[in-house]
């Protein structure tokens, strides 16, 4: 049998994946995802249930499997997460024009062409600030992951050392948000962040920029979290702060520690490192025999973890699974607490028309931050699972809901749309194909501004219509195992209201990814466990789908797998694409 040349692709929201290609040949079987494969009895959900409107509950028979009941719930940590919102003070809807001019053409072509460390030198100048300096006292260069390759483009500037701060800022991010219709997602989630006990928010503002001398139109500035920010919030200067960037919460070994390149693939650090404390959390977080809620409250403050979910749950905000949060620990400090990062893809921005990445049904709920390890032991306990719906309503009753949303969105609506409505961003404003002329643009921004004002309220209600779904698994292979059989393998589910109930598996495999009837190469229902083999495929290109079954009524779930294809710019979720080789 040929080698199987198989594409996994981990999924980031916002077409940001990371592609990883790998021969097998004669693989032995391994386990897929860092998951707890434990079958949880679940006890009784009653309130949660009457909460949400969903049927169904079991009273408890055995702790999770791996979690020793203490019969003690872990003392609950006094140690809160306070923001010296006084800093918020300066801000406001004043649009701030800050002029920029950079000698030297040829580099900021490099710069605008994204050219790895691409940097200029820069001079920055704005109403009070720098205003008689004539040589450059800053560095410019483009900011962003995907955005990037967007026609209009976002920056960073870092002052000189021995400038003066704007606004008390030594980085200036200029955020563009070129996919966001409204321009307004990522300012709206940080002014209300500002109003979630138990968090921290950013500041945020509107900015003009003039690059030697062209009007490149409207921007948010967005507070960067470094050390400057730490001092400003009344939080600890000393402290650790490390950024996600393909970060799920598994072990990081020694060597990826020693080597700073490669940890900046995971976690970016942005004050002072503190890998052992670091380290200690992985730890305990991926000990399978430890209590999932000592380990929160010897290395978490449960209530921030808590806000920071429900937060994103109500927000919308898919794209926090492993990037788009800061860590941060007191330098006297064990525990660690979730800061937000980059709201851009909040607010049903998958629904936004033109967007074209709609969202697979693992996206749906909390099946959306599944496969996390911290996230995934800890929402397998009926009591955390109630502790974050109580969250969810108590967030939704107070901050955000449609009434705060729509009241924000009217306070931005006459700044925003009178530089939205002309050039450069009125044609860059990301609009339905066909969509031309200024009235038919500003018709488009109009319906989706009133439209994102109801989201936290469509959010809330799907996060109670999904609750009684099966999770969603990882599908790995397929592998060679012998004697002309493959096998395909996947990490369990499980359903979190009520675990009582069995869950099936079928796998699929076909040359279409619609999985027609005929033409099944592999069809195998009702399997119980998380692995099937089947006889060996031939040379040829296919894919596979694993569907979740639960007893329980009208409740099922697909796996997270999905591809991209760059030559149709389109996507396929909830599938795994695979080639066997000659």
């Amino acid at each position: 049998m040929g080698a199987i040349d198989l594409e996994h692709r981990f999924h980031s929201h916002d077409d940001r994946f990371q592609v990883v290609r790998v021969a097998y040949q004669s693989v032995p079987l391994a386990c897929g995802h860092k998951t707890d494969c434990s079958i949880v009895v679940v006890a009784t959900i009653a309130a949660l249930l009457g909460a949400t409107g969903c049927g169904g509950a079991s009273e408890p028979t055995s702790p999770p499997n791996g979690q020793p009941d203490s019969g003690v719930s872990p003392a609950e940590p006094t140690d809160d997460l306070v923001d010296d919102r006084s800093v918020y003070e300066q801000d406001d809807l004043q649009v701030r024009t800050l002029r920029v001019t950079v000698w030297d053409l040829a580099g900021l072509d490099r710069v605008h062409a994204d050219e790895p460390g691409a940097e200029v030198a820069a001079l920055v100048q704005a109403d009070g600030f720098a205003g008689d300096v004539t040589t450059p006292n800053a560095s410019l260069r483009l900011r962003g992951k995907s955005s990037r390759a967007a026609e209009q483009k976002s920056y960073r500037i870092r002052l000189a050392s021995n400038t003066d701060l704007w606004r008390g800022h030594r980085v200036i991010n200029l955020n563009k948000h070129p996919y966001d219709l409204t321009r307004v997602r990522n300012k709206l989630a940080f002014d209300l962040f500002r109003r979630v006990p138990h968090m921290t928010s950013l500041h945020s503002g509107f900015v003009r920029l003039v690059l030697n001398g062209e009007d490149m139109g409207l921007f948010t500035q967005i507070e960067r979290p470094d050390r400057l920010f730490l001092i400003a919030h009344g939080l600890d200067p000393a402290g650790a702060l490390y950024k996600a960037e393909e970060f799920m919460f598994d072990d990081i070994d020694s060597a990826t520690f020693d080597d700073p390149d490669q940890l900046s693939q995971i976690v970016e650090v942005k004050a002072h490192p503190d890998h052992e404390t670091l380290a200690a959390m992985l730890t305990a977080v991926n000990d399978e025999g430890r209590d999932i809620d000592d380990v929160i409250a010897t290395h978490f403050y449960r209530d921030n973890y808590l806000a920071w979910l429900a937060a994103n749950v109500l927000m919308g905000n898919l794209d926090t699974v492993d990037q788009n949060f800061y860590l941060y620990s007191p330098s006297d400090s064990d525990r660690w607490y979730f800061l937000p990062w980059d709201y851009d893809d909040a607010w049903g921005i998958f629904d936004q028309p033109a967007q074209g990445l709609p969202r697979g049904r693992f996206e749906e709920g909390l099946a959306n931050w599944w496969f996390p390890v911290l996230h995934n032991r800890f929402l397998r306990r009926p009591d955390n699972l109630i502790a974050l719906s109580q969250t969810i309503d108590e967030l939704h009753e107070t901050v955000i809901n449609n009434s705060e949303v729509v009241s924000l969105l009217a306070e931005y609506r006459e700044v925003v749309r009178a530089h939205v409505a002309r050039e450069p961003d009125l044609y860059e404003l990301p609009v339905p194909s066909g969509t031309t002329g200024s009235e038919a643009i500003l018709a488009a921004f109009d319906t989706e501004y009133s439209r994102i004002g109801q989201t936290s309220g469509v959010f809330l209600a799907e996060y109670r219509a999904t609750l009684n779904r099966p999770m969603p698994v990882w599908i790995e292979g397929p592998y060679d195992i012998g004697g002309d059989q493959m096998e395909f393998h996947w990490s369990e589910s499980v359903r979190l209201t009520d675990n009582s109930d069995s869950i099936t598996y079928h796998l699929q495999v076909h040359t279409d990814p619609e999985f027609p009837a005929a033409g099944l190469l592999v069809d195998r229902p009702d399997l119980t466990e998380s692995r099937a083999s089947f006889s060996a495929l031939p040379a040829g290109q296919y894919v596979a789908r694993v569907t979740i079954h639960s007893s329980a009524a009208g409740t099922w779930q697909l796996c997270a797998n999905f591809h991209y294809d760059d030559d149709t710019d389109d996507w396929e979720k909830g599938l795994l694409r695979f080639t066997v080789a000659p």
